[in-house]
């Protein structure tokens, strides 16, 4: 039997934990060294944290989403805020509240959706471009913190805030788990608290890699006997080919939804039915779209009918 102790994963709430002074220096001189140029950091004052965590009364934490107000200006860095529900222990990291009214950012303002979903795919286009070795897909978007780990660090009555520094690890062998993002709680008299890191990263989804939080898998697996590897692929070289071209937010949005969806719509009584049709009545006719080369209309039903889903499940 081995002496070592198995590791368990930490609860959702308490992800998140104390890093040394010199673990923080050289995780934000990694990212300066290996992206100059780059936009480093922001600060996020603590009364936009509370707010933003306070959003939801069953948020287990935070997920800091990075955008880009433009792929070309590196200076337009904004955070998103997006809380997390608690109902979905079983992942790795827990799944996006979508909110029909947008999310906070470090400036304290509120981005809509169809801003959110815009600037976080401005930063995917630049980091895929700027990371070799990491495709579109595998991107990092943000990291996720616990609200018993957020909260706690707030406590403090001398913190004003934190600065949210970027943070890199070239040792690590996987190019995309080399982003280690930084939290530096800072006084009123700015001096920086005990530094943090050990967050979730998120990829796209933030989910499995193995297709299981993904709509579109599911519901052609539960439509189809056979074939759903060839159908599959049809779609992916619809995404790959025309949508990140045309609507790439749709894509990042798809990512973001798709798993959320994916929950509520288990939870449901008659599932089975529900995914069956939306097999029959959207993914059939979009896949028709895509076959007799009509892009910009399965692109317009494909919008149509993830706005609907959520509007019907996720929005009530």
């Amino acid at each position: 039997m081995s002496n070592q102790a198995t590791r368990l994963p930490k609860p959702h709430r308490s992800v998140g934990g104390s890093i040394s002074p010199r673990r923080s220096e050289d995780l934000q001189t990694g990212f300066d060294r290996r992206f100059p140029g780059e936009s480093a950091g922001v600060f996020i004052r603590k009364e936009y944290l509370l707010a933003a965590l306070r959003q939801c009364p069953d948020a287990s934490g935070l997920r800091f989403m990075y955008g880009l107000r433009s792929a070309g200006d590196p200076l337009s860095r904004v955070i998103v805020m997006v809380p997390c529900n608690s109902t979905s222990s079983h992942l790795s990291i827990p799944n996006s509240i979508i909110l029909p009214g947008g999310y906070l950012t470090n400036t304290g303002q509120r981005a809509g959706l169809a801003t959110t979903w815009n600037w976080l795919y401005q930063h995917a286009v630049r980091f895929s471009r700027l990371e070799e070795g990491a495709p579109f897909h595998r991107v990092i978007r943000g990291a996720f913190f616990g609200i018993d780990t957020l909260e706690n660090m707030l406590a403090d009555v001398s913190c004003t805030g934190i600065h949210y520094r970027m943070g890199y690890d070239p040792r690590e062998n996987d190019a995309v788990q080399r982003h280690k993002p930084v939290l530096q709680p800072i006084d009123s008299s700015g001096n920086t608290q005990d530094d943090m890191d050990m967050g979730s990263l998120c990829p796209p989804f933030c989910g499995q890699s193995d297709g299981t939080d993904c709509l579109l898998t599911k519901t052609v697996e539960i439509g189809m006997h056979s074939g759903q590897h060839e159908q599959l692929n049809e779609f992916r070289a619809f995404r790959d080919q025309f949508l990140l071209n045309e609507s790439g937010e749709l894509v990042e949005m798809y990512y973001y939804v798709s798993p959320v969806l994916i929950e509520q719509l288990d939870r449901q009584p008659a599932a089975k039915e529900i995914y069956t049709d939306i097999f029959r009545h959207r993914v059939l006719p979009c896949q028709e779209l895509i076959r007799n080369d009509r892009k910009a209309e399965a692109k317009d039903l494909f919008r149509e009918t993830m706005n609907e889903l959520m509007e019907k499940y996720l929005f009530q």
